[in-house]
């Protein structure tokens, strides 16, 4: 008898092993029911489908090729004691512990932020480079892994980088003074609306994000309101810093600084790292901004507006609507910078929306995504045990 003889004799004989036990039970069903005086006609409809299934289970058996048994058998080979024995709770419970660190110290933020702001807000800018260099640094770390770090090339982080070079390099300059204000109350400000920044104390990322537009603005409102007085030795006082604030140190300079900002990220985006992004599978703003789908594109009055345009010219487009939210934005400056009444009020407004949106996550978003979040951590740990 050759081998291919025997390899058929074995498979039939399996098959009529597993049909010999298939039908002893059936069997032993028959036996039992009629040894119970009290079967009914739903125990013999039950014995009916028992054997019905039996029957269709033969010839899908019979159906399937070899391939399909030698991969079934692969399977069940590839299911180790790791994941059998791996025990979810101690992945929950290092989720758990890692957010709960997280959540402690963006509670004890907020409140440092309060009493900093209360104590000493001329030097309030000091947390403010303090938190920046540790965020950022964080970020670009975590994003660079993913091939996000052009998303740090946006006018927010250049805003910020302006603002520490004013107050730690160029104090006394009054020029920059009124730029850095302008940038920080204007369009970072407004950002925290725009974007819909969240106050979510377990989250980094968007801790970071809330940071990034929450403390500029924050610091341009003491820095005001309640400068340093050494900043201002031979200056006359409040006299010199109203009667020369003009518009065009507050939407003039600062829509030149943007105009800068623009062409350098254009180069940068758009020509010098344009193959290296696609070929790495980078993300830009633009990418994140601007969708694909036409029909979610048909939502936005903007972004009808960008996709209309020609392929090549949807980041200038794009951009130019950019420029235009940028320019409204400059513009309450002037007035933020004479009136503290409603510089305060506008700033509590943006803060109380973030504090909103932290809570419309946790209520509504963050219930279902943490148990979704955590099932996915859980199988990321496993594969991670089994490698």
């Amino acid at each position: 008898m050759d081998s291919k003889t025997e390899a058929k004799v074995s498979e039939d004989g399996q098959e009529k092993k597993g049909f010999g036990r298939s039908f002893s039970e059936v069997m032993r069903k028959t036996g039992e029911s009629f040894k119970n005086v009290e079967y009914t006609v739903e125990d013999i409809s039950d014995l009916m489908d028992m054997a019905k299934n039996l029957e269709d289970a033969l010839q899908h058996e019979e159906e399937v090729p070899a391939e399909g048994k030698e991969v079934g058998k692969l399977v069940e080979e590839e299911k180790p004691e790791a994941i059998v024995d791996f025990d979810l709770r101690k992945v929950e419970k290092s989720v758990m512990k890692r957010d709960t660190i997280a959540f402690f110290l963006g509670v004890v933020n907020v409140a440092l932020i309060g009493f900093w702001m209360g104590k000493s807000p001329e030097t309030y800018y000091h947390y403010w480079a303090f938190k920046s260099l540790v965020l950022f640094s964080w970020r670009w770390y975590t994003y660079r892994q993913k091939g996000w770090q052009y998303l740090m090339f946006e006018l927010c982080y250049f805003g910020n980088f302006l603002g520490m070079i004013h107050v730690y390099f160029f104090p006394r300059v009054m020029l920059m003074r009124k730029l850095s204000f302008a940038v920080c109350a204007g369009p970072l400000m407004w950002s925290i609306m725009a974007m819909r920044n969240s106050l979510v104390f377990h989250d980094v990322d968007k801790i970071t994000t809330l940071m990034m537009h929450a403390s500029p603005a924050l610091t341009a409102w003491s820095l005001r309101w309640y400068p340093d007085e050494r900043w201002y030795e031979g200056y006359k006082g409040d006299d010199a810093m109203y009667s020369q604030s003009t518009w065009k140190e507050f939407v003039g300079y600062p829509v030149g600084f943007y105009i800068s900002w623009v062409v350098l990220y254009y180069c940068l985006c758009f020509v010098l790292l344009k193959q290296r992004i696609e070929r790495k599978g980078g993300v830009t703003m633009f990418d994140l901004m601007v969708p694909k789908d036409t029909e979610k594109a048909r939502k936005n009055m903007f972004l009808r507006m960008i996709t209309s345009a020609p392929e090549a010219w949807q980041p200038i487009v794009y951009l130019c609507c950019h420029g235009v939210a940028a320019t409204v934005s400059f513009l309450p400056t002037y007035i933020f910078w004479k009136s503290f009444i409603l510089h305060t009020a506008t700033l509590l407004f943006c803060l109380s929306l973030s504090i909103w949106n932290g809570g419309t996550f946790y209520f509504k978003v963050f219930a279902k995504k943490y148990s979704k979040d955590l099932q996915e951590r859980s199988i990321h740990q496993r594969r991670k045990k089994v490698q």
